[in-house]
């Protein structure tokens, strides 16, 4: 029985501490927004100060307001399956330059706890069609407008403004 209960601490100790934000000198913030068919979406992604040898930062945390529902967790990079037996894939990863995401992208919960994940395709994919996209594991994938900003002085929070300039051509 005891170990059976530390296990189950340490599953849900460790999903806690996947969207615990980090030590602030250890981190880089990044502002983005998203806008597509009935969703708006800003917020701050934390990452990993250091890159990983393929030039992308590891997602840390993420919090923001999707439709006016806080995100309220980061989900561990890996599959979930979702209520319509389809799996999310997220890799947790961000490049420095467009386009931010691989088809993995991040997942993240908000307060009425629904999943989204946010993705980039090129061409064909998982991810859907070429693009920005969200899936929400329930209606299936939608295009977004994407604009992504390193945040250089932490003070500096505003969400930045999504241009049809900006998403038309995220490249």
């Amino acid at each position: 029985m005891a170990s059976r209960a530390a296990l189950v601490v340490l599953v849900v100790g460790s999903l806690f501490a996947a969207g615990a934000p980090a030590d602030p000198e250890e981190v880089i913030r990044w502002q983005f927004a998203y806008t597509g068919p009935r969703v708006t979406a800003r917020g701050i992604v934390e990452t990993a100060a250091i890159p990983e040898e393929d030039g992308s930062y590891r997602i840390l945390a993420v919090t923001g307001r999707r439709n006016g529902k806080r995100i309220v967790e980061l989900l561990p990079a890996g599959e979930m399956l979702t209520s319509l037996e389809q799996f999310m894939f997220a890799d947790n990863r961000l490049l420095p330059a467009s386009p931010y995401f691989s088809e993995g992208g991040f997942t993240y919960r908000t307060s009425d706890s629904n999943y989204y994940n946010l993705c980039h395709a090129g061409g064909i994919g998982n991810c859907g069609a070429d693009g920005y996209r969200e899936f929400d594991g329930k209606k299936g994938d939608r295009e977004v407008r994407f604009e992504l900003t390193r945040i250089s002085d932490p003070t500096q929070v505003t969400a930045p403004p999504v241009t049809e300039a900006s998403a038309a051509n995220p490249g």
